[in-house]
């Protein structure tokens, strides 16, 4: 008697659902699996709601729980997928974006069919089935409201910040994307480049407002457009219409994948506006959760490194207890020379050797303060050729005289200057002796005493640095990095990295 009012109360809420779907345009929003469709007993009445509510049963066998974190797993579940509609004419005519009156129209700005289009987004795709599977069910889980998927939704930006005010780089939320994970949905995120301007006529009636060559600043009554252009004439001040997007969306989905949707969703929007706009996902810019394995070269650097930190620490210690016993001494023989060569104590004390008769202290001092702000500079070019949310307040550094001996690396030149005049002082009078061979042996010394260093910093650059750390534009930078050191090593060796592929630097600054 249990088994026929479950019959008859489940069928009866079934037959709600069709009634009330009939009498309405509204999609029915929900995800089921398919034990709860199997819970009405009834293999007609689930054939039915599968055919009337387009859904797709994926695996026979899924059940209630989450499933698990594998290929079989991402697979158990069942989710509507929607009828693809019919694919819109993007073709783009001049009359459409003329008024009544035969004047161009105003020009909505680019916020506006951004969140638009961008409103309830998923990545689309008939090659990628996983990919159309997971974004289908992640619709739906936003639609629900689940916590997984608002997570996701809200790792992407939603609107554009402060893009007149040069904050092109528009992050949303990083870690909070790639930790996303759930019925076999992880989270990956993407970078996507937008690039937009007018289109033809609109663009040259406000260029035409522009003179050439004006770098002015903006009057705040002109239209954004006219302002874009004179942004764009100005050499101090970055790029306004070049945007970089976050997007978080399932890791089975390809760069191809979100670009092709992007296409398809945004640039009707954009079109309708005569707005012409430009995108493009770099899979080097899309990072997902998942640890690289190390390479051979990681491991091989990494021996190398603690290798030779145990070889400074067990000289420190021998030299040392050396001193402790009262046999310490400045001038090393046999053993004891090489394990000096190695020891942190000895060659800190060596460091701070002070010869009164051969120093030029005004310059000495000089040349410290030129390398401390070399140093500082250096870091500081790292730190802005990473994204700012607020560029102009440092574009207008450029602009003020009092910063120009601080942005021009006008300090490069005095340490040069400087380094120089040491040179020529403490080398003039041996070389007079020794001729050439004392200027070639000086040479050969610096060389052997520098390169050793310098090659443990490529070295660490190329098989190290990639595995410290992570970010939205980590593999962009330090993918320049590598493929710099990996193609032109041996040019920084020889020293001839800034005569042959100057443009591919070792180590160099954004």
């Amino acid at each position: 008697m249990s088994i026929i009012c479950r019959f008859v109360f489940t069928y009866s809420f079934f037959i709600y659902f069709i009634i009330v779907r009939s009498s309405s345009n509204e999609t029915l929003n929900y995800v089921l699996t398919h034990d709860e469709l199997l819970k009405a007993n009834n293999s007609d009445l689930v054939k039915r709601l599968e055919n009337y509510y387009n859904y797709t049963v994926l695996n026979q066998t899924a059940t209630t729980a989450q499933p698990k974190d594998d290929a079989e797993g991402e697979r158990s579940m069942v989710m509507k997928i929607d009828t693809p509609a019919p694919r819109k004419n993007f073709s783009r005519t001049r009359e459409s974006v003329k008024s009544s009156t035969g004047q161009p129209k105003s020009h909505a700005w680019i916020s506006e069919p951004l969140i638009e289009g961008l409103k309830g987004f998923r990545v689309k795709s008939q090659k990628n089935q996983l990919c159309q599977t997971q974004s289908d069910l992640y619709a739906a889980h936003l639609k629900n409201q689940t916590l997984w998927a608002i997570r996701m939704y809200e790792s992407s930006q939603i609107a554009p910040v402060g893009i007149i005010g040069g904050n092109n780089y528009q992050m949303g939320n990083f870690e909070e994307c790639i930790k996303t994970k759930a019925y076999g949905v992880r989270g990956q995120y993407c970078l996507v480049n937008f690039k937009y301007s007018l289109y033809g006529e609109e663009l040259l009636q406000y260029k035409a407002k522009v003179p050439p060559n004006d770098f002015r600043d903006m009057n705040h009554e002109s239209s954004v457009w006219e302002a874009l252009i004179r942004l764009k004439k100005d050499p101090v001040r970055i790029e306004r219409q070049n945007l970089y997007w976050a997007m978080c969306i399932p890791a089975s989905c390809s760069p191809q994948d979100l670009e092709s949707s992007l296409n398809k969703t945004l640039i009707p929007k954009f079109n309708e506006q005569d707005i012409w706009l430009n995108i493009t996902v770099d899979p080097i810019y899309c990072h997902t959760n998942e640890s690289k394995p190390f390479s051979r070269g990681f491991y091989i650097t990494i021996s190398f490194m603690a290798l030779l930190l145990l070889v400074n620490l067990l000289s420190t210690a021998v030299d040392g207890v050396e001193f402790l016993k009262g046999n310490y001494s400045h001038e090393l023989e046999g053993w004891r020379e090489l394990v000096g060569v190695f020891s942190l104590w000895r060659n800190t004390y060596n460091l701070g050797i002070y010869n009164k008769e051969s120093q030029v202290k005004i310059v000495n001092g000089m040349k410290v303060l030129m390398m401390v702000l070399i140093i500082y500079g250096h870091v500081l070019l790292y730190i802005l050729g990473y994204p700012q949310s607020n560029p102009a307040s440092l574009e207008e550094v450029y602009r003020r005289g009092a910063d120009i001996a601080l942005v021009n690396t006008n300090i490069v030149d005095v340490f040069f200057t400087v380094s120089g005049f040491i040179t020529f002082y403490y080398g003039y009078h041996p070389m007079k002796v020794g001729g050439v061979i004392y200027l070639v042996l000086s040479i050969l010394f610096r060389y052997l005493r520098l390169m050793p260093v310098f090659a443990i910093v490529m070295a660490y650059v190329t098989y190290v640095l990639p595995y410290t750390s992570d970010g939205p534009i980590w593999n962009a930078r330090i993918g320049i990095e590598i493929e710099n050191c990996q193609k032109n090593w041996w040019l920084n060796l020889l020293l001839l990295n800034n005569f042959i592929n100057a443009d591919e630097q070792v180590n160099q600054s954004p």
